[in-house]
């Protein structure tokens, strides 16, 4: 379960298409794992596509979840970011973990993702 809420709205004459997209830190990179649908024009998303990955209790997972508006096509523009490891995820009160989206080190919000596990 996946949700955006209070999405920044970066565009000029339409509300954004968001999409989330995972990543995974891997080989000392950002490894992409999976997106979820893409929505058109809500500022509070609720996507239906779920996400499936490996659970290594005694190894420590980085996640970055992205925040983007789909244009046309492949093109995007990231609405916001966030990071978090897998331990705070599973152990998030009721396993709802919330997370503020942030672009290019700017701390200011650009709206939040709520992660069900």
């Amino acid at each position: 379960y996946r949700s955006g809420r209070q999405l920044r709205d970066q565009d000029t004459f339409s509300k954004p298409d968001p999409q989330c997209v995972l990543f995974e830190w891997k080989y000392m990179k950002w490894v992409h794992i999976a997106q979820t649908e893409q929505i058109t024009n809500p500022l509070n998303p609720d996507f239906k596509t779920s996400f499936t990955v490996a659970y290594y209790f005694e190894k420590v997972q980085h996640f970055k979840f992205s925040m983007v508006d789909v244009d046309n096509g492949n093109n995007f523009d990231t609405i916001g970011e966030v990071e978090v490891k897998m331990g705070s995820l599973m152990g998030a009160s009721r396993q709802t973990w919330t997370g503020t989206l942030t672009q290019n080190g700017n701390n200011a919000s650009r709206g939040q993702i709520i992660v069900r596990t």
